[in-house]
């Protein structure tokens, strides 16, 4: 093999074995530091299919070099330190393409398909095609260099590499960097395809189960009895909303409500299994790391941080002139079976049991009540603090009657 393409065997023998992006992009710029790169930052860039993150940037940069983002609407970022540098992955939302990414490089490569794209940056350079090139020749580059990479569903994947080498890439160098272009796609491909499966599964059927699907708990069949605290909720009031408004401004206002729920669920640690309807059923598992106790007063304030942003959300609506949005919610505990459960070629992940029942019944009397927040005996027991008791009720299918523990004012 010639020598200028010993970048590219390197590639193809040793980095598509790294185990996730950010691990492939700090490895890559240590073998072409190695040979003489002496690269000071370098960039792969990859969309993705996510309901809130629109492109993965992942950033290599020697620790000096301080480089401003150009996107608006960065979601997290995530940074490695290394011997040899800082690696970055970057999430950036959808519409995060503000009018100075517009005058990046990238956008300007992706926009009019040009495939590969050479900037030299001289040393007394006093004007710049793209804005961040004056940046970088701040920071002592002498040269930029960037392609775009091919694979299935990856338009406007792109790689990016700048050196402070004096006198920038040399022309073997440059040929090296081109010959990376079919490997780095391949070792990308492979990242960005588990990706997406992850991405795919933690979004549609949850994060806990979308890693046990993954791990290969995919037979029908495939259950597992765990302990966890359980939510069940729903929406007052459904079919009279649905019906004073057209379908679109009320899904509209359905997704606003999953919104203002979900997010202090997730935030107590809770795994929303599925959305029914307007009906939300979500499981806090008690596990190695997770008490009972643990669990249950994790789900309680989850459902009184939901209410608060209920109210909150109403407030919203109240200044546009919109009805408010109601809900209860019933929270229990008990042992249920979790896992794959359907048809065969049909299966949904979610959980089931006595206990999944009585939580659901639990649900139903928040109507009756009047109130917004009602909790089983067998959570109760688990509480740091006590709630108001309620009183027993029957509930069908349900042989005891169960007493019924609420907030005062909920």
């Amino acid at each position: 093999m010639p020598e200028h393409s010993e970048a590219a065997a390197w590639l193809l023998k040793t980095g598509r074995a790294a185990p996730d992006m950010t691990t492939l992009v700090r490895t890559l710029c240590a073998e072409l530091n190695r040979q003489g790169f002496e690269l000071t930052r370098c960039a792969l860039q990859m969309q993705t299919l996510h309901p809130e993150v629109a492109w993965r940037v992942y950033f290599w940069r020697r620790r000096e070099v301080l480089v401003p983002m150009t996107h608006a609407r960065i979601i997290e970022t995530q940074e490695t330190l290394t011997d040899d540098g800082l690696v970055e992955a970057v999430a950036l939302g959808h519409g995060a393409h503000t009018p100075a990414f517009r005058r990046s490089p990238q956008y300007y490569m992706v926009q009019n398909q040009i495939r590969r794209l050479h900037c030299p940056i001289a040393p007394d350079a006093a004007e710049f095609r793209f804005p961040i090139l004056k940046d970088l020749h701040a920071a002592g580059a002498t040269d930029y260099f960037a392609m775009l990479l091919d694979f299935a569903q990856a338009d406007g994947s792109l790689a990016s590499f700048v050196t402070r080498r004096p006198g920038g890439f040399s022309d073997e160098q440059l040929r090296a960097l081109q010959e990376l272009a079919d490997p780095l796609a391949l070792c990308v491909q492979v990242h960005a395809g588990h990706h997406l499966a992850e991405t795919l599964l933690q979004t549609y059927v949850g994060r806990a189960a979308g890693q046990r699907v993954l791990a290969g708990h995919v037979r029908r069949g495939d259950v597992e009895r765990i302990h966890a605290a359980i939510w069940f909720s729903d929406m007052r009031g459904f079919t009279q909303l649905s019906g004073s408004v057209d379908s679109a401004v009320f899904i509209g206002w359905l997704n606003d409500y999953f919104g203002a729920i979900a997010r202090p669920i997730g935030e107590h640690g809770g795994e929303i299994l599925k959305f029914i309807g307007d009906a939300v059923l979500a499981v806090f598992p008690v596990d190695e790391a997770h008490s009972h106790a643990e669990q249950c007063n994790r789900a309680l304030a989850a459902a009184r941080a939901a209410n608060l942003a209920l109210d909150d959300l109403n407030r919203r609506r109240a200044e546009q002139g919109f009805p408010p949005i109601n809900h209860g919610v019933a929270l229990h505990c008990g042992d249920v079976q979790y896992g794959n459960i359907g048809a065969e070629r049909r299966l949904d992940f979610t959980v089931i049991g006595p206990a999944v029942n009585m939580t659901s019944r639990l649900e139903g009397l928040c109507g009756r009540l009047g109130r917004r927040l009602l909790v089983s005996a067998e959570l109760h027991a688990h509480l740091d603090h006590p709630l108001a008791d309620l009183g027993t009720y029957e509930f069908k299918g349900i042989e005891a009657p169960q007493r019924v523990y609420g907030d005062p004012t909920a």
